[in-house]
């Protein structure tokens, strides 16, 4: 005897019901993943910028006790070599 899994009254899922409602899920899920990302990468510009602001007050507090010279045109710091190369500090 052949019993049919879903009558035509019934309430379950139909194949078409579930693929629009896995489809759904889907869209929504790559939204979300979209907007994670983008708050992401606004987060490393902040984090960018903050650091840009520390190194430029770190500058400019060391300029003035030190003749308004940047450490790396300072020859105070050892030898000469170190300072034209770029380095800081030896």
């Amino acid at each position: 005897m052949f019993i049919p899994l879903a009558r035509r009254g019934s309430s379950a899922f139909s194949k078409t019901d579930l693929i629009v409602v896995l489809g759904v899920v889907f869209v929504l899920g790559a939204l979300a993943l979209a907007v994670l990302f983008q708050k992401k990468r606004a987060q490393a510009g902040q984090t960018c910028v903050m650091n840009l602001k520390t190194v430029t007050l770190a500058l400019k507090m060391w300029a003035p006790g030190s003749e308004q010279i940047f450490p790396w045109k300072h020859h105070n710091l050892g030898s000469s070599a170190y300072t034209n190369s770029g380095m800081v500090s030896p």
